[in-house]
């Protein structure tokens, strides 16, 4: 699959908490339905379904200093149905979107022994289409 990346992203919750993204990427792929009749002698294949996912990630920072680039709680809700689905918009460089509905699907939480910020890094999929707008 393709991977595009950008430089903005937010992915705002049903509630209306909205997450601030500090990297992203976008994967978008269709299935490979395969058609071959018995007898062939070469594979034929025809496209099927199309399918997005990735991953987003976001600064840890502690209970004092919760804020839109912050995770809070409720980010970890989010994963196994706590907090789904949310809407994520993700801005290319040449300011076009990509905005769907995405699912939560798990998250990674890095940290760094040199004292740099402690990230999460959230994995999703898409449901439904992946919207790429031109601006």
């Amino acid at each position: 699959m393709p991977v595009i990346s950008g430089k903005d992203g937010t992915v705002t919750f049903a509630s209306g908490y909205v997450k601030q993204a500090q990297g992203w990427t976008v994967d978008v792929g269709i299935e490979d339905v395969m058609t071959t009749k018995l007898g062939a002698t070469w594979k034929t294949r025809t496209f099927g379904v199309k399918e997005w996912s990735g991953t987003y990630s976001v600064q840890i920072l502690d209970n004092s200093s919760f804020g839109s680039t912050g995770t809070t709680s409720d980010d970890f809700i989010a994963v196994g149905g706590g907090i789904v689905p949310a809407v994520a918009i993700f801005t290319l460089a040449s300011t076009d979107t990509l905005t769907g509905l995405i699912m939560i699907t798990g998250v990674t939480i890095n940290t760094a022994v040199d004292g740099g910020a402690a990230t999460a890094e959230f994995t999703f999929v898409g449901s439904g289409p992946v919207v790429i707008k031109s601006t």
